[in-house]
């Protein structure tokens, strides 16, 4: 899974209303575990007992989605899609069906460059939970040889992605094929939850999934939430400090997660064009209508390179980027 995240600068509220006394408004936050790594849901309401209950609903909604689109829960809808590649289609729920097709669409416009059929080299490369903490344990940080890489490049193209709308059932054409949709449902999911919160009469929130933000409106009384972008360079400091309202966005960056051989770095965004990790960037940022689509495009735009990448950009609506140069 690709994990990002990024330090968020939380302003003070203020509510001002014409003609009569501002009601007593209170800043409620909470936090949880989803996705392997840390939710975190600010909420700026009247009345605390009501936002918590709204919270609380937005929380469940986000454990939910975890359990229906984990590749590591065998029981989830990807895992099953996964077990069947090469031998026969799986019908699955239409928000699922709804994510892998939105998926591919984002394959579409970036030419490739995102591609939800990485699993098999995120695997090869150790960039999965599991097989990382095997290969840590044992020291074994090695460059795939030749044949294994060809090997598995032959398991990656969306285009093997076989879809049937009228039966919403979705079949992976090759034995060893594997969906990973850790670069779109960490996006989707912090939009669903900041729906959930919506829907409950919520006006005023962010919900921030290790990097992955969607805002509703804007603390009260002022324009915007600000987000700090961490500095590549340093945990603990920001490059760049920028307002969303009614926003969202997401940064993938190579510093986070990664290891070297020989001296160079490897970061675990894999271009599935050539099946290594992309580099030219350090980060991208993304600022979109959607968590989901700041998500996907992030990490698309980061093994693109800036120059495509700000091609791309100036075609869309709606769409913003900050990229940094190694």
């Amino acid at each position: 899974m690709i994990v990002k995240y990024r330090n968020l600068l939380p302003l003070l509220v203020a509510l001002l209303l014409a003609g009569c006394a501002a009601p007593k408004t209170a800043m409620v936050k909470q936090t949880s575990l989803l996705m392997g790594t840390v939710v975190e849901i600010t909420v700026h309401h009247e009345d605390p007992a009501t936002a918590r209950k709204i919270i609380n609903e937005a929380f469940a909604e986000g454990t939910r989605l975890q359990n229906l689109l984990s590749i590591y829960d065998k029981n989830s809808e990807i895992s099953i899609i996964n077990r069947k590649a090469g031998i026969e289609e799986v019908k699955v729920s239409g928000e699922v069906f709804s994510l892998i097709e939105d998926a591919l669409s984002y394959s579409e416009l970036t030419g490739g460059a995102f591609d939800i059929t990485v699993g098999p080299l995120l695997e090869l490369w150790g960039f999965t939970p599991l097989d990382a903490e095997k290969k840590a344990a044992s020291r074994q940080r090695q460059m795939p040889d030749k044949s294994a890489m060809e090997k598995t490049l032959s398991l990656v193209g969306y285009r093997d992605v076989h879809l049937d709308r009228s039966r919403n059932t979705v079949k992976l054409a090759k034995r060893g094929m594997k969906i990973d949709l850790g670069a779109i449902a960490k996006g989707y999911v912090v939009d669903q939850m900041a729906a959930v919160l919506r829907a409950g009469g919520i006006r005023n929130a962010l919900v921030n999934a290790g990097g992955d933000m969607c805002a509703l409106a804007a603390p009260l009384g002022k324009k915007a939430w600000r987000v700090g972008i961490q500095d590549p360079h340093s945990s603990n400091s920001v490059i760049d400090v920028i307002g969303i309202s009614n926003e969202a966005v997401a940064t993938s960056g190579d510093y986070e997660k990664f290891f070297v051989i020989n001296g160079k770095r490897f970061s675990h965004i894999i271009d599935p064009g050539t099946g290594y990790p992309a580099s030219g960037l350090v980060s991208v940022t993304v600022i979109a209508r959607t968590a989901m689509e700041a998500d996907a495009l992030s990490t698309a735009l980061f093994v693109m390179g800036e120059e495509k990448g700000r091609e791309l950009i100036k075609e869309m609506s709606g769409v913003r980027a900050i990229f940094f140069s190694q």
